[in-house]
């Protein structure tokens, strides 16, 4: 992912969370950040100051990070945040690692979720590799690889979608 890339391990969650939806809008993608999620307890609705980073084409919530380890916690985190937001696919990337691919997990949650994830996604061509320099291909190869992540989570969720 050209943000990891560029940017580098270890910097604030902010610095992620700022590049990111440049990134994903860069691509075609549409992207709502710091999305605002009220909490319903017994009928009332409580706005409580919980945000979600980025909501992605509206289907898919993406959670920053930029921590030591993945734990628990944080996927509860992510977890709750799609429950609420009724949203079925969720992206918790963790930024401070070495190779980003090691920091991404993506989470479903919902009836039909195996029939969802069985379905072969279409990527659209806007991520498909270009033909580039041989410098360049290794970078472009692996943006790509990435986006495709995304692009196959918002797939995903319109299968649930579907499904229901």
């Amino acid at each position: 992912m050209k943000v990891h890339s560029v940017l580098g391990p270890g910097l604030l969650e902010s610095a992620y969370q700022a590049c990111l939806p440049h990134e994903l809008r860069s691509r075609g993608l549409e992207v709502a950040t710091q999305v605002a999620l009220p909490v319903v307890y017994e009928g009332q609705k409580l706005e409580v100051g919980y945000r979600i980073d980025l909501v992605v084409e509206g289907r898919v919530v993406i959670e920053v990070k930029s921590v030591d380890a993945i734990h628990p916690i944080h996927e509860a985190q992510l977890l709750s945040y799609m429950r609420l937001r009724g949203i079925s696919v969720g992206l918790l990337i963790n930024f401070n690692v070495l190779h980003l691919r090691d920091g991404i997990r993506r989470m479903v949650d919902g009836k039909d979720w195996q029939k969802a994830l069985a379905q072969r996604p279409s990527v659209p061509s806007v991520v498909k590799p270009l033909a580039l320099p041989s410098y360049h291909s290794r970078r472009v190869t692996k943006i790509c690889k990435f986006l495709q992540k995304i692009l196959a989570s918002v797939e995903i969720s319109r299968n649930l979608t579907n499904a229901n």
